[in-house]
């Protein structure tokens, strides 16, 4: 939303985050009058995309929040590492099922919408799970990597 647009607003519009985007000058004005986020002008359509995903994405929290998932981005006590849009789509499909199978087309869906492209039979679905552990690994969440078990054609997040 332009920034005197925002700052037009009656307040009580201000209960849902409003991004406004303008110059430099009435960002400060924006921020003391309410608006969640603030896009200096030319912005992009990837910056754009970029902060409201980071935005509305849940974080999802492991092993005692001591780990945080984001899309893109991984980090636990050993570091941080770069985290797939897909692979945090299959750690949150895991998580949300904790104890329950996930079928490995569930999780070709959250990898590619054609699942026609990554087949759930082949081994990419266990390539991308055993990537997924290891980045886990890295970032020092062994407890969660090893969670992550396979069993006839079906992966799941033990409890």
């Amino acid at each position: 939303m332009p920034a005197l647009r925002f700052l037009a607003l009656p307040s009580s519009l201000h209960t849902v985050p409003i991004m406004a985007s303008g110059p430099i000058s009435t960002m400060a004005e924006c921020f003391e009058y309410g608006c969640s986020d603030y896009l200096l002008e030319p912005w992009t359509e990837t910056e754009l995309y970029v902060r409201v995903m980071a935005r509305t994405s849940p974080r999802l929290e492991l092993e005692q929040g001591r780990v945080h998932a984001m899309p893109g981005s991984l980090s636990g006590p050993r570091g941080s590492a770069r985290l797939s849009q897909a692979s945090y789509r299959v750690l949150v499909l895991l998580c949300l099922n904790q104890g329950n199978a996930v079928p490995r087309q569930a999780i070709a869906c959250c990898v590619c919408q054609d699942t026609n492209v990554v087949a759930p039979e082949s081994r990419s679905i266990a390539m991308r799970i055993a990537r997924l552990r290891a980045t886990l690994r890295a970032v020092g969440a062994t407890e969660s990597a090893e969670r992550i078990q396979g069993h006839r054609g079906c992966y799941s997040f033990t409890a």
